[in-house]
């Protein structure tokens, strides 16, 4: 007997991600657990989308550039169908910073902005309260 099973993925997840158990009852479909350790590896730090530009060709992207504090970086936005670039500049954002860079689009993402997902269209993880730029997240 052969099984399909269809799974949407997300920009930014894998399949890799997921642990998928066949057994009498169904099939299980569950997250991969880390450790504290693998936690704490990750840097995330509160960052301002400071400019934006198109990129030609490309309706689901644009580029960034956030401001950290100390330094700033460009990224890859995704979700540019959703959002005017003037309602991306100015946002405070969560920012993963140690993330290898990627080329995408042809341009060098240095950082990955946080977002909930929900139909495809990102909701930008974010501070309440007026928070430093580059200030840590635990």
């Amino acid at each position: 007997m052969n099984v399909i099973i269809l799974i949407p993925i997300s920009y930014g997840v894998h399949l890799s991600d997921f642990e998928i158990n066949f057994n009498p009852h169904g099939v299980e479909i569950g997250v991969t657990l880390i450790t504290y350790d693998d936690f704490a590896k990750l840097d995330m730090r509160v960052a301002k989308v400071i400019s934006v530009e198109e990129i030609p060709g490309k309706s689901k992207i644009i580029k960034g550039t956030i401001d950290l504090g100390d330094e700033k970086r460009d990224v890859i936005i995704g979700g540019a169908q959703y959002y005017k670039p003037e309602e991306l500049v100015g946002r405070t954002v969560i920012a993963l910073v140690n993330l290898e860079p990627r080329k995408i689009a042809g341009i060098e993402s240095g950082a990955m902005l946080l977002a909930a997902d929900s139909d495809d269209k990102p909701f930008w993880l974010t501070v309440t309260e007026d928070v430093p730029l580059g200030t840590g997240i635990k």
